[in-house]
């Protein structure tokens, strides 16, 4: 049959990304390689897409390095979807993560600039001010994201 074009598979990725919170070990485990190989292969398509960059830049971040994850691969993922973001939607996106990796790395100046440059296309984001309030507690959004409970009490959410 005809190959997915590169933004179904990126969808497609995230949507089974997204319902790993549900599943079972085994399940997450099979399914996390399944949700890398979609990421993947859209970048084949286009190896420049910033949305595909991120999201493979998550993969590496969230999966334990034994079945593959690399912190520094996820730093290089998300600082090119940065650099090949061809309108605001996909630089906003990029540098907000972008911005939580360095977060991540303790680079906390440039963690603070990447993130009020992302405010500049996006003035109002919710989701700015949540990170710059995650951030000013010594979290990253990218941490959180991972396991919101553990925070939400320090944070009086």
């Amino acid at each position: 049959g005809k190959t997915p074009n590169k933004w179904l598979l990126v969808n497609q990725g995230d949507l089974i990304s997204f319902s790993l919170q549900f599943a079972t070990l085994s399940e997450a485990i099979k399914s996390g390689l399944e949700v890398k190989t979609y990421y993947e292969d859209a970048l084949k398509q286009d190896d420049k897409m910033s949305f595909a960059l991120v999201n493979l830049g998550m993969w590496y971040y969230y999966v334990p390095g034994i079945a593959g994850g690399d912190k520094q691969k996820t730093y290089d993922f998300v600082k090119k979807s940065v650099t090949n973001a061809t309108n605001d939607s996909e630089l906003y996106f990029a540098k907000i993560i972008y911005s939580q990796t360095l977060f991540e790395q303790e680079k906390f100046e440039e963690s603070k600039t990447e993130l009020e440059q992302a405010k500049t296309l996006c003035p109002e984001s919710q989701n700015i001010k949540f990170m710059e309030k995650l951030n000013n507690a010594g979290i990253s959004y990218i941490d959180y994201s991972g396991n919101p409970k553990k925070y939400d009490k320090k944070l009086g959410n």
